[in-house]
């Protein structure tokens, strides 16, 4: 007898159909995928009619919790399959909950069942393709052993791993297919301990003896993989599979045992320079039956690959095969290793016999790490402190270098980098052939030209031609101080005065050598005359300009220039240097200047110093002065002598004086009374006045014109002053030229 169907069956909806969407081959509690194709215009949605389907009924779909698009029933849908898209950019990476709810009139709403849990993976595994080449830029692998010098039986009786590196996007799940020329191995699932620790679980594809010889011989084989993620999600079209390996496969050769190699009596797969040392290294090749026999040749060759790239070679090393069994190690050179430091060396042989076809070995690859055997830091014999003075140190520095731990197939490289030119020195070498220590002996113009600067010494080793990585030490080099440069002088003027009338047409400005100085570097000097009433002019005689002296300097001085100086004014000659060929003028040195007092025409000082008359007499007995010194001052003291008492009465005939010069005659005095002072030229008052009294020295002037004297270019000049009661002193006698 048949039984009534349960009415919630009847009117119970089915899920969803979700168009594109992946069966997943590990489901898990997922009902099935979404993928990049599933999006790829927009997600569609279909629901198919329901029982009872009327119109006015209502279809609302939801999407990962968000309702996504409602439908009315009417006549044109009705009971028909209704379709919903969800929009690309509303579905995102991860699981997701798609369901539907009917609502009928006078009902509760009812939803589908069961919810879809759907897995959402919308990556391309690898990535972008970053290059233009062949191959997918990110899906990266290497082999093991390297096919790349040809398959033979032997390596595929061991098989070859591809070892895969983790691409971006890598997912568990994702699919490896790898391809040995139309064989394919696949390898499934990538799981998440790979992704999360790859260096401990990493990924490696076998390709077995027996995927090789289904392949078979061949040029040119391609080998390559290809990754798909759970929801079948591809690489980039444009390079689906990785970048290929071609590889020749000849089966029917039987190559021989790779090589081992041995540092310091010890097994190695990987030479660490530490352990080195200074010692050589060793590739040993064992010679046993049925492949070898007494006399046959062994050949090998190591060829290292710099971290840069560059070949280092040795060989093809030759050894005559004695006894068997046996072995011979190939010495392979220290220095040829630490050249390839950071890179390998690929090694291998061949067996020759007469009359029979070479029989290549295996390849071993070898890596170099560590770091080379550098150079100390050199020490510079004048700065050990790295801090160059130049005021004690002008003839140039010595770089000295410790070589002790190094061969005779080592070479020391030194650059000084200072100021372009001849602040800078380009690379030089020096062998080391057996010293302790390899100097460098710098020229001087490297210090004058980078004075206050820093400059860096550039050093590396060079082994065998080969060069290591450079290192630099920066060594500082002071300011020269004014006080190490010379002072320039006027010819034939050393004092502190300057007599224009003595300035001959042929009169030299000079300067004794400077630091550093060099030939073409240029010079600036500079006349500056000083104003005793204030102001200036000034002179340049070099600006800038190349000087070609070696030694000094010697120019013809700015000589009519020079005779316009004005009496009392005060002279300076300001030399400033430049101690190489490009310098400015805020770069030059500054000599030390030279400052004169100016003398012009007649200037004539009487200061009675070390009791000097300077060609003053006494005119008559009866006034009678002395010099004195008193206080370490000089100066002229009245003496009481009868009926003259307290007068000074002196004479001086002074020559090559013009009629009419204007000419001005000064003294000092120090009197507790008035003194009366007359003063006559050639025989005749010029005048005759009181000076006041002065506790403390106090100048008079008398300013007048020469008159005309029976003994031409002569003037006779008699000075007189006196008082009746006291003493007084007088000093500093001056007549001097005024018509400047």
């Amino acid at each position: 007898m048949s039984q009534p169907l349960d009415e919630n069956r009847i009117l119970a909806l089915s899920p969803p159909f979700i168009q594109g969407k992946v069966e997943l081959q590990t489901p898990e509690n997922y009902h099935a995928g979404i993928s990049l194709d599933t999006v790829k215009d927009d997600m569609r949605v279909f629901v198919d009619p329901w029982i009872s389907m009327a119109l006015k009924d209502e279809c609302q779909m939801s999407y990962d919790g968000v309702i996504v698009g409602t439908i009315p029933v009417d006549e044109n849908n009705l009971n028909k399959r209704l379709e919903f898209k969800i929009p690309r950019a509303q579905v995102t990476n991860g699981a997701a909950l798609v369901f539907y709810t009917v609502k009928r009139l006078g009902q509760e709403p009812v939803s589908s069942e069961p919810v879809l849990r759907m897995w959402v993976q919308l990556t391309r595994p690898g990535g972008l393709d970053r290059d233009s080449e062949d191959g997918h830029s990110g899906l990266l692998y290497t082999l093991s052993p390297d096919p790349s010098q040809g398959v033979d039986a032997e390596m595929a009786r061991r098989e070859i791993r591809m070892l895969i590196v983790p691409y971006e996007n890598i997912a568990v799940f994702d699919t490896i297919r790898c391809g040995w020329g139309d064989q394919v191995v696949t390898y499934y699932p990538v799981t998440r301990e790979q992704i999360e620790d790859p260096v401990n679980n990493p990924i490696i594809v076998t390709f077995t003896e027996k995927v090789i010889r289904d392949q078979g011989n061949g040029r040119n084989i391609e080998v390559r993989y290809q990754v798909f993620d759970r929801v079948n999600n591809f690489p980039v079209p444009e390079a689906p599979w990785s970048k290929v390996t071609y590889v020749n496969v000849d089966l029917s050769i039987s190559r021989l045992p790779a090589a081992t190699i041995w540092v310091n009596n010890q097994n190695v797969t990987t030479i660490d320079l530490k352990v080195l040392g200074t010692s050589d290294a060793a590739a040993r090749v064992y010679f046993t039956a049925p492949d070898y026999q007494p006399g046959d040749k062994v050949v090998l060759t190591w060829a290292g690959t710099t971290s840069a790239g560059a070949p280092v070679i040795v060989g093809p090393l030759e050894e005559t095969v004695d006894s068997v069994p046996g072995h011979h190690d190939f010495p392979i050179p220290n220095s040829k290793i630490t050249a390839i430091v950071n890179g390998s060396a690929k090694i291998d042989y061949q067996l020759l016999r007469a009359s029979v076809p070479a029989r290549p070995s295996n390849i071993v690859v070898v890596t170099v790490t560590g770091e080379v055997s550098q150079l100390k830091p050199p020490t510079v014999v004048e700065a050990p402190d790295y801090k160059l003075d130049p005021n004690r140190h002008q003839n140039g520095f010595t770089v000295v270098f410790d070589t002790a731990a190094f061969g005779a197939n080592h070479e020391v490289k030194l650059e000084i980098a200072g100021t372009p030119g001849a602040g800078s020195v380009p690379p030089q070498q020096k062998p080391v052939a057996g010293q302790s220590k390899v100097q460098f002996e710098i020229d001087f113009s490297v210090t004058g030209a980078n004075l206050q600067r820093s400059v860096e010494l550039i050093y590396s080793l060079i082994v065998d031609g080969q060069p290591t990585p450079g290192q630099s030490v920066t060594l500082v080099i002071g300011e020269l101080l004014q006080s190490s440069m010379p002072m320039p002088k006027l010819e034939g003027f050393d004092g502190e005065v300057l007599d224009v009338g003595l300035i001959k047409d042929d009169t030299k400005v000079l300067c004794e050598a400077w630091p550093f100085q060099c030939a073409g570097c240029p010079i600036w000097l500079d006349y500056v005359e000083t104003f005793a009433g204030g102001g200036e002019r000034v002179k340049q005689q070099f600006v800038g300009a190349a000087h070609d002296q070696e030694v000094g300097l010697s120019y013809l001085a700015e000589v009519e220039w020079l005779r316009g100086c004005k009496a009392d004014s005060r002279l300076a000659v300001v030399l400033k240097v430049g101690l190489y060929e490009e310098a400015v003028e805020s770069e030059a040195v500054g000599c030390r200047v030279r400052s004169y007092g100016v003398k012009a025409g007649l200037d004539d000082l009487t200061t009675f110093d070390n009791y000097d008359w300077n060609n003053w007499t006494l005119a008559t007995a009866g006034h009678i002065s002395k010099i004195s010194l008193s206080s370490e001052q000089y100066f002229l003291e009245t003496i009481t002598s009868g009926i003259y008492a307290n007068a000074v009465d002196i004479v001086k005939c002074f020559q090559d004086i013009e009629t009419d010069t204007h000419l001005e005659f000064s003294f000092d005095y120090r009197c507790a009374v008035p003194i009366t002072f007359i003063l006559c030229q050639n025989a005749v008052y010029e005048y005759h006045g009181e000076a006041p009294k002065s506790d403390f020295w106090r100048k008079e002037v008398v300013r007048f014109r020469s008159a005309k004297f029976s003994t031409p270019k002569t003037l006779m000049l008699v000075f007189q002053a006196h008082n009746r009661t006291h003493n007084f002193f007088v000093k500093n006698i001056r007549l001097k030229n005024i018509n400047s």
